[in-house]
């Protein structure tokens, strides 16, 4: 189910692992169980783990493109090409992780990766992500850009999407559709709006001509002037 996986076993490791110049591709080949540990790599992070996944070509899985899950700490993916994958580049419940530089394109294909799960990337109740410099490609018939998105754990709600910082991307899409999004647990969604500190700015939105980039809050689609109007994309443009 998973081509390349990495772990830190000792509590506090601060050891880095490097993940570079390999291809990982057509994993899951069997269709089991999408959501139960499937990706072309994954991140397990049991203390702190710097991990550096980097130049790397991950594609045509049957399953996530890259899934950091469990307390994956500082790890940085940059100058990555993660394509035609089941889901996209996929931030659990994990903290201080930098996604920059890499191209995520077309991915969402697997059924199960509907609705936010079909993020070219995405932050799923994560702190301090900071995504940058990506490009990133939506097929417009599935999947979706890239996604802030807080799913509520009764057994560990101390883990919510908080500061992170979505800039300076550039997103496509042909029809415009889901190119942002951002959603949080809908009883405390005021709270999350108002107090979790996540930044949506400086990003370039592509549609072709005649959709409009479509950006989401809790669900609902706005224009980049419309989207404003809750502090995000003040300096976004599209293009």
């Amino acid at each position: 189910m998973i081509g390349i996986q990495s772990r830190s076993y000792k509590e506090n490791d601060e050891t880095a692992n490097l993940i570079e110049g390999n291809e990982a591709a057509f994993n899951n080949w069997a269709h089991f169980a999408f959501h139960w540990q499937a990706a072309g790599i994954k991140l397990i992070g049991d203390g702190s783990i710097r991990d550096v996944v980097r130049r790397n070509y991950v594609h045509d899985n049957n399953s996530r493109a890259i899934w950091l899950d469990l307390g994956v700490t500082g790890a940085v993916l940059e100058n990555n090409l993660f394509q035609h994958n089941g889901a996209g580049v996929v931030v659990e419940v994990s903290h201080k992780n930098t996604v920059r530089n890499n191209a995520s394109v077309l991915n969402g294909l697997h059924s199960r990766a509907g609705g936010i799960l079909g993020s070219q990337i995405i932050a799923h109740s994560s702190d301090a992500t900071e995504i940058y410099g990506n490009t990133v490609k939506v097929a417009g018939t599935y999947g979706q850009g890239i996604s802030i998105w807080w799913q509520f754990r009764e057994n560990n709600p101390q883990l919510v999407a908080r500061d992170n910082w979505v800039h300076h991307n550039m997103i496509s899409s042909p029809t415009g559709t889901k190119m942002m999004s951002i959603s949080g647990f809908a009883k405390k969604a005021t709270e999350f709006y108002a107090s979790y500190n996540n930044r949506i700015d400086f990003n370039i939105y592509q549609a072709t001509a005649p959709a409009i980039p479509q950006l989401v809050r809790q669900g609902k689609g706005y224009t980049l002037e419309e989207y404003r109007q809750f502090g995000y994309e003040i300096n976004g443009k599209v293009k």
